[in-house]
């Protein structure tokens, strides 16, 4: 009964994360609106929700594996996350590499690493005066995550507790200030406090102390708003609220978990395939917004069910079972 209740608000989430962040792509390149320009414009923290959502859930399979052997199953662990998020990564930088050769438009890269960039997951990490080189298409965020997928059995090593991971949160924002401050590059070091949220809320989910960790950051969430600052953090604690929330009440929308859970099983092939048809569309763009949309959409749609049978499952059972055989 606990993990359907959780999985029930966890699905919730990921889809309106997913569905957020494609709403924001849509507002940059369409007229819209202001009330609804406004909604969609913030969008982009719908990529903080990923975070949040990703520490949960590597904090919980963390757990389940720890009795499994050691390195064993902590390769298992990083064998399978790597699955879920790389050959489609990859296989989406190979088409930017090849679209972008023949359609020109290919910018210099002063530090000479170019596509190098992508293929060893650095653009996030080496300053670069075009953004082309540091975030085309939107991939920005897999670097991250591949730094917290490789850090995190450590911090589960010794952050163990609810009140732990507490400091834990304080640390890496502090860490995370540092780097924005101080340096140009580094970058996914400023969002790791963000899966840290997440790991804050399984741990009180786990000890029972959903409520104690409501009480606590209602009233940081109300500061910031007070004070009008850090929008994307506010945005993180209300989002780590509902998760908090959900798994202490019954979620009584059949439809409605239905379709969220329908959105959250596409929402990573989704989320790399937008921004690839937003690429193109730049330079093959309709006349219309109308038409733009509707466009954008039926594309999206195709390729996002393509990606994830072809590629996140197809290939996915494809690349697990690989040494199976021989061990």
């Amino acid at each position: 009964m606990t993990d359907k209740k959780e999985n029930a608000g966890l699905n919730i989430l990921r889809a309106f994360a997913c569905l957020w962040v494609v709403a924001v792509h849509l507002e940059q390149n369409i007229a819209m609106p202001g009330f609804l320009q406004q909604f969609c414009r913030a969008g982009s923290t719908g990529v903080e929700f990923f975070f949040i959502l990703s520490g949960y859930l590597a904090y919980q399979s963390l757990d389940r594996i720890s009795g499994q052997g050691g390195k064993h199953g902590l390769f298992g662990w990083w064998k399978k996350r790597a699955v879920r998020i790389l050959p489609l990564y990859y296989i989406v930088i190979l088409f930017y590499a090849v679209y972008f050769s023949f359609a020109g438009g290919v910018p210099a890269d002063e530090t000479g690493i170019g596509w190098f960039r992508y293929v060893f997951l650095l653009n996030q990490w080496v300053p670069a005066e075009e953004n082309f080189w540091m975030n085309l298409g939107a991939v920005w965020t897999i670097s991250v995550f591949v730094l917290f997928y490789l850090i995190v059995p450590a911090y589960h090593r010794f952050v163990k507790s609810y009140h732990a991971s507490l400091a834990g949160i304080v640390i890496l924002y502090a860490l995370a200030r540092l780097v924005e401050r101080y340096t140009e590059g580094l970058r996914p070091l400023q969002f790791l406090y963000l899966f840290a949220i997440g790991i804050a809320v399984y741990l009180a989910v786990k000890e029972k102390k959903e409520w104690n960790f409501t009480a606590l950051v209602c009233p940081v969430v109300l500061l910031l708003i007070v004070k009008g600052s850090d929008s994307g953090l506010t945005a993180a604690f209300l989002a780590a609220v509902f998760i908090a929330a959900s798994s202490a009440v019954r979620m009584e929308w059949p439809f409605f978990t239905k379709a969220a859970n329908v959105v959250s099983t596409y929402s990573y092939s989704a989320y790399l395939v937008h921004a690839a048809v937003v690429e193109v569309m730049r330079t093959h763009r309709p006349g219309s917004d109308v038409l733009y949309v509707l466009l954008f959409a039926v594309v999206t749609l195709i390729l996002t069910w393509l990606a994830y049978q072809l590629v996140e499952k197809r290939m996915g059972r494809m690349l697990s079972g690989l040494g199976k055989k021989s061990a």
